[in-house]
C-alpha cells in the first residue's frame, strides 16, 4: 500500500462548516477517492489556523513558515509521493522541490485566471508572476491533474515548450483530466434554515458561489429582466458573494443595477452561507443558473456550481462556453443558453420551467449519473507505480555529441560555422 501525503486546502466540508470553497470540495473529493482505492492517506491542509486533527490530519496556516511546516509534514509522514490539490498547494511543494514523486492538481488553468483578473483590474501587472507560477510547478511535478480536457491539452503544450517532452515519457501520460463533481450530504436531517422561504407560487432561480472575473454580470441581469417581465412568480436568490484578493467589483456593480429594477424586491442575496443551510436552498430551487463571459477561462475552466447543481437534482440554465457546460446541453440536464444573449437566457428559464421538463430532467440525470466515471484511473494507475520524471538534459555539447554520432564531419563543420 502506498503512503500519499495530500497537500490541499481545509478543513474539509461537513455539514456543519460555515465554508465549502471550490479548493474545499476540491481536496476532499481527492481524499475520498484515494482512500477507496486503497491508498494510506495522510493530509496537510492549508487553512486559518495550525491545528492538528488526528495523527494523519494537519491543519497548517498560510503564513510565513509555511514551507516549513510543509517540510515537517512530509518528514513527519514520509510519504511515497506527494499530491498537490489547487494551485496554491502545487505551488508551495514546487518550492520545496521534493525527492519524492510529486503530483500537481492544476484546478483550474492559470494563465487565463490571470488574463481574466487582469480584464478586471485594467492592469497586466500579475501576468508574468501567475505565468512564472504555473511555470514553476510544471517543473517541478512529475503527473498533472487538470479540471478539463481543453486544459490538459494547454497543459501538454506547456510541458512541450519546457522540453518535458522527452525520449525517456515517450507515449507515457502525464496529464490526466479529473473533472469536478459535488460533494453530496448524506445525512439530510442536519439540514437547518437558510433564512429565506420561498412562496408556494413562486419559481426560484438560484446563484450559488462567487462572482467571480468571468461572471457575466450584464447579460444575467438583462436576462432576468426579461424574464422577470414574462414570468412574475420569479424570484432569484443568490448564496455566496465576493472572492477574497480579486480586484472585481461584480457583485456590488450587479447589486446597483438591481437596486434600480422594478423587480428589486424579487432579487435575494443570503451571502455565505453554511452547508447545512445551502441544503434548505437547493430543496426550494426550481433551476441554478450560470452565466460566464466569453472568455478563455470560460473555456479552459470548471464550474462547480453547475456540479453542485446536478448533484442536487436541480436542471441548470447556463451559458456556452465551458465543458460541463457542453455536457449539460449534451444530456439535457438543463438549457444552455448563447453568450452574452439576455434573450436567449430568459428563453432557456422559460424552456427549463415548462410544465414536464423537471421530469425530463430527472431521466436524463439518471442516465449522466450512471454513466461509468474513470476520471481517477490515470492517476490511481501512476500512484501505484510512481516515479520522477526525467527532465531534459540538452546542451552546446548534448547536440555537438550527436552530430558526431549521427551526421557527417563536413556536416558538423557547417553546424559549426567553418
Amino acid at each position: 500500500m502506498k503512503k500519499i501525503l495530500l497537500v490541499g486546502n481545509g478543513p474539509l466540508p461537513d455539514s456543519d462548516s460555515s465554508s465549502k470553497t471550490a479548493f474545499q470540495i476540491r481536496t476532499a473529493f481527492f481524499y475520498q477517492e484515494l482512500e477507496h482505492a486503497g491508498f494510506d492517506v495522510s493530509l496537510c491542509l492549508l487553512a486559518d489556523e495550525d491545528q492538528k486533527i488526528s495523527e494523519k490530519q494537519m491543519l497548517i496556516r498560510n503564513d510565513i513558515k509555511v514551507k516549513s511546516k510543509l517540510k515537517k509534514a512530509l518528514n513527519l509522514y514520509s510519504p511515497d509521493l506527494v499530491i498537490a490539490c489547487n494551485i496554491t498547494a502545487a505551488s508551495l511543494v514546487a518550492d520545496l522541490k521534493p525527492k519524492i514523486p510529486f503530483i500537481a492538481d492544476l484546478n483550474g488553468w492559470l494563465p487565463a485566471e490571470a488574463q481574466a483578473e487582469a480584464y478586471a483590474a485594467k492592469s497586466d501587472a500579475l501576468i508574468e508572476m501567475q505565468i512564472k507560477k504555473e511555470i514553476k510547478i510544471l517543473k517541478q511535478a512529475d503527473f498533472i491533474c487538470c479540471v478539463s480536457k481543453a486544459q490538459s491539452y494547454a497543459t501538454y503544450g506547456e510541458l512541450a515548450l519546457l522540453g518535458v517532452l522527452n525520449q525517456s515519457n515517450f507515449g507515457k501520460v502525464m496529464v490526466t483530466t479529473i473533472a469536478n463533481r459535488p460533494l453530496l450530504e448524506k445525512n439530510s436531517k442536519s439540514m437547518a434554515r437558510c433564512g429565506f422561504i420561498k412562496s408556494p407560487s413562486s419559481k426560484m432561480i438560484l446563484w450559488i458561489g462567487s462572482f467571480n472575473n468571468w461572471v457575466d454580470i450584464e447579460t444575467l441581469f438583462e436576462g432576468l429582466q426579461i424574464a422577470m417581465q414574462q414570468n412574475p412568480k420569479l424570484v432569484f436568490v443568490s448564496t455566496g458573494g465576493n472572492v477574497k484578493g480579486l480586484s472585481n467589483n461584480y457583485l456590488q456593480r450587479f447589486k446597483e443595477k438591481i437596486a434600480n429594477s422594478q423587480y428589486k424586491d424579487r432579487f435575494i442575496f443570503l451571502g455565505w452561507l453554511k452547508n447545512n443551510q445551502l441544503l434548505d436552498v437547493y430543496r426550494q430551487a426550481d433551476l441554478g443558473i450560470n452565466c460566464d463571459l466569453d472568455c478563455a477561462e470560460t473555456w479552459f475552466g470548471a464550474r462547480n456550481r453547475i456540479n453542485e447543481f446536478l448533484g442536487h437534482k436541480i436542471p441548470v440554465v447556463s451559458s456556452k462556453g465551458s465543458e460541463i457546460a457542453r455536457t449539460v446541453g449534451a444530456y439535457r440536464l438543463g438549457v444552455v443558453f448563447r453568450s452574452a444573449d439576455a434573450k436567449s437566457l430568459a428563453k432557456a428559464i422559460e424552456t427549463v420551467l415548462a410544465e414536464g421538463f423537471d421530469q425530463e430532467f430527472l431521466a436524463n440525470l439518471n442516465k449522466y449519473t450512471n454513466k461509468k466515471q474513470a476520471d481517477f484511473n490515470e492517476l490511481i494507475n501512476f500512484c501505484n507505480n510512481p516515479t520522477k520524471l526525467a527532465r531534459l538534459k540538452s546542451g552546446v555539447f548534448a547536440r555537438l555529441n550527436w552530430y558526431l554520432k549521427n551526421k557527417s564531419f563536413k556536416d558538423v563543420l557547417r553546424k559549426l560555422g567553418l
